[in-house]
């Protein structure tokens, strides 16, 4: 995934770059390092299966056991 493929599958998914950050649980410089195309194959299969399969961050969320913060 690049960067911009990257920035592209979270605004989809209605996420700001800091809340990128907050539900992949990274610090800002990590996320920056995306952004420049040095996403983990990880990260990109599970925006890939999100946006694919319709899931939402709240769903996600909710699977995971947090509450939505963003």
């Amino acid at each position: 995934m690049t960067g911009k493929e990257y920035c592209a599958a979270i605004d989809k998914l209605g996420l700001t770059p800091e809340a990128s950050c907050e539900f992949f649980e990274v610090h800002r410089t990590t996320e920056a390092r995306w952004v420049n195309g040095n996403v983990p194959a990880a990260v990109a299969i599970c925006l890939k299966i999100m946006i694919t399969g319709g899931i939402s961050v709240e769903q996600a969320n909710k699977w995971l056991g947090r509450k939505a913060r963003f």
